[in-house]
């Protein structure tokens, strides 16, 4: 009993990690659409983590630590590194979004398979499907976000070769050429 008290407050630490990089994120992200989906995802976690308090508390443990400060200032710093040195902060908030569900997903994985207790062992299982429903999310908008951005490359990468634009760099390049011969 004791070990699936400690396994459940470790996992309500990992889900309040997660909730605070989603809230983070909502707050700098520039796209107004990524902001509702960041939004519903730091509310998932937040639920789902306080969902497992509960259970730990009918179950007999103490109250669980919730947000630990210490941890995220080194997390949110690193964040904030990876998306300065990105070409699209968007971009980047969504792949570290998705290895951290990802992470989330195994984490939930190794406490199903250490906990023999019928009713937790069925919460856990409920659980990771909704938080494998939240990363597929994420999975969908970061493909349709590189889509985009794939779109606008080769549309800017047309335009750069567009015939006027070739014809009207040619005399400039002739010119060039002369100088230096």
């Amino acid at each position: 009993m004791r070990d699936e008290i400690t396994i459940l407050g470790k996992l309500v630490t990992s889900l309040d990690d997660v909730r605070l990089f989603c809230t983070n994120a909502s707050d700098h992200i520039e796209r107004p659409w990524l902001e509702h989906v960041f939004a519903q995802l730091a509310q998932t976690h937040r639920l789902i983590a306080d969902e497992l308090c509960t259970h730990v508390k009918t179950m007999g443990g103490e109250r669980v630590q919730r947000n630990d400060h210490r941890r995220q200032g080194w997390r949110t710093a690193w964040s904030e590194w990876l998306v300065r040195s990105h070409f699209d902060s968007d971009l980047a908030y969504l792949q570290q979004a998705e290895r951290r569900e990802d992470r989330l997903t195994r984490r939930f994985a190794r406490a199903i398979r250490r906990t023999p207790d019928g009713d937790t062992h069925w919460r856990l299982e409920r659980h990771v499907y909704e938080i494998d429903c939240a990363r597929m999310k994420i999975t969908r908008v970061l493909a349709l976000l590189q889509d985009d951005i794939d779109a606008r490359r080769i549309e800017a990468h047309a335009s750069t070769r567009s015939p006027a634009t070739v014809a009207s760099r040619r005399p400039a390049a002739r010119a060039n050429r002369d100088l230096h011969a």
